[in-house]
């Protein structure tokens, strides 16, 4: 949210297990991928990433070294450098991110929008161990500094939710993943479960909890066509800060709202998507989902559920890693229209 969900989906993330078949540092390749990005929150721009691509070993999944910057129409811009590591077989996951961000975008106040500016830094490091087969557990630690305020001269204007926080945040993290692919998935399953402690340090006695796990299955029907489908559940402490409240779109990659439209301390959100492969390397989805949010599960559909679906495109970019160029059309229950242009699947 804000500084950390732009909404875009970014390549290095979705590169894994590839075929290579040299190995060590020195039989890498590098990879430049601009890519142009639309989304509710910040607009239309374009990333440009510059990435090193590397195997430690045959049984990894592909390690990656790289750094990026983005821009968009509306003036937000952001640069980040990060280091993804897998080795031993894939016994031990290590994950680093730094960046800094200035970001332009509606905040919601109830059922008020308000353009805000937030910006700041923030620091990011993961490390992950295969417990057993398909499944890593570890932990992360997270610092972001940032500020927010409102990009209107307009009087009279509600007291922000948050104008400055120092944070500190310790997520406990488990991964169960059998997929049969990370970038287009016809079939397993996928769970991410995060139990998150953060502390803001600017404010004497400030802790807030958060506990977030999203399930995804996928399965073929065809050689051509199949379907995946996502449950997600999030439930968050009535202190915790905006950026870090259950959100739908920003928790669970919901399409058809702005990722601040719908913030509060819990969520239940279902989707499911229809996959049609019409050659090898081009596809097309329809997508339909479902989300509650509310301050707590018992008053979820006190507003009633938020319904979207629609259509999408996807091309893949190359043919050694199947990572999609996508294009999606989602329109909501209340006749709004969003269009999504960012690389990977949605889920």
């Amino acid at each position: 949210m804000g500084l950390a969900d732009t909404g875009t989906e970014v390549l290095t993330d979705q590169i894994s297990k590839a075929n290579a078949e040299d190995t060590g540092f020195k039989n890498g390749s590098v990879v430049v991928a601009p890519i142009p990005f639309r989304n509710e929150l910040v607009g239309a721009g374009l990333a440009l990433g510059l990435g090193y691509l590397l195997k430690t070993d045959e049984d990894s999944d592909t390690s990656m070294i790289g750094i990026g910057a983005l821009r968009s129409e509306n003036g937000s811009e952001a640069v980040a450098a990060t280091a993804s590591f897998a080795f031993l077989e894939n016994t031990w996951k290590l994950n680093l991110t730094a960046g800094q961000a200035d970001m332009f975008y509606d905040l919601y106040i109830g059922n008020l929008k308000f353009p805000v500016n937030q910006d700041g830094t923030l620091v990011n490091a993961e490390l992950l161990h295969q417990a057993w087969q398909n499944t890593h557990v570890g932990g992360r630690l997270r610092y972001l500094d940032t500020t927010l305020a409102y990009n209107t001269a307009l009087p009279a204007l509600p007291v922000l939710p948050l104008v400055t926080a120092e944070l500190v945040s310790l997520s406990a993290l488990l991964r169960w993943d059998t997929r049969n692919d990370t970038f287009s998935a016809t079939s397993g399953h996928y769970l991410d479960v995060e139990a998150m402690h953060g502390e803001l340090l600017n404010q004497n006695n400030h802790n807030y909890q958060k506990l977030t796990a999203r399930f995804t299955t996928y399965r073929a029907f065809s050689p051509r066509n199949s379907v995946a489908l996502r449950a997600t559940a999030c439930m968050a402490s009535s202190s915790a800060p905006f950026f870090d409240k259950c959100s739908l779109g920003g928790t669970d990659s919901f399409r058809g709202y702005n990722p601040t439209r719908f913030l509060n301390s819990r969520l239940l959100s279902f989707q499911g998507e229809f996959r049609h492969n019409f050659t090898d390397r081009l596809s097309g989805v329809a997508f339909a989902g479902i989300g509650f949010s509310g301050p707590s599960f018992e008053r979820l559909d006190n507003g009633g559920g938020q319904i979207a679906g629609g259509l999408g495109g996807r091309y893949q970019l190359s043919k050694k890693f199947k990572a999609m160029f996508s294009v999606d059309v989602a329109r909501n229950e209340a006749g709004e229209n969003t269009l999504y242009v960012y690389v990977g699947q949605r889920f």
